[in-house]
């Protein structure tokens, strides 16, 4: 097997089972009402998909990558009310303090989130929130949201498929990825890195 062919081989295989391990883990933590816990997962899943798509400039990814990420993506039909900003208002506030409150809301530039999880309605507790004038809040239901977040992904995917240019940039990137590796395909992927290696076979 050739480096190259190798190279992308071990791409498609970290890609492919960190999205599905992702899934997983978001499907297990609702399962089990750990909100917390998927509401993690979910956020981080934006941010991984937003790095992968990030700006060819972005050496790392960028706020702006995030928005574009969830906008393109993730809001299209989702029935979310928030929008791209509040929700990395969302990711930063619950990542680091998991709690709701983040520099931009605390800042006025962004609504903070109030969730709706099981058999509870968004459009309750959007209505109470409402009733109280509160301005500085947005309902979103974490269902809705994980949902969101697995169809942008099929989006995305088809979006990678479709483009040549975008594609050839993700596969460069898929190498910042955890992969799953057995034995043989491990030394056949040592084997072509040393034969391309000068000097080598």
């Amino acid at each position: 097997m050739a480096r190259k062919d190798i190279e992308f081989a071990v791409g498609a295989v970290a890609l492919d089972a960190g999205l599905a391990n992702m899934r997983k883990g978001i499907e297990l933590c609702t399962s089990k009402k750990l909100i917390l816990s998927t509401l993690v997962l979910v956020y981080s899943g934006m941010d991984t998909l937003a790095s992968l798509d990030r700006a060819l400039e972005h050496a790392y990814v960028q706020r702006d990558d995030f928005q574009a990420w969830v906008t393109v993506y993730l809001l299209p039909d989702s029935g979310i009310a928030a929008s791209a900003l509040e929700l990395y208002a969302a990711r930063c506030s619950l990542l680091h303090t998991f709690g709701p409150h983040s520099k931009l809301a605390d800042e006025g530039k962004a609504r903070s989130i109030s969730y709706a999880w099981g058999n509870a309605k968004v459009e309750d507790l959007q209505k109470e929130i409402d009733e109280r004038g509160r301005k500085d809040l947005v309902a979103v239901h974490v269902g809705q949201l994980a949902e969101s977040l697995f169809q942008g992904i099929d989006r995305w995917q088809k979006a990678v498929v479709a483009s040549p240019e975008k594609a050839a940039l993700i596969w460069t990137r898929t190498d910042e990825l955890y992969y799953p590796m057995d034995a043989e395909f491990f030394r056949q992927y040592r084997a072509a890195k040393e034969a391309s290696q000068p000097g080598g076979a």
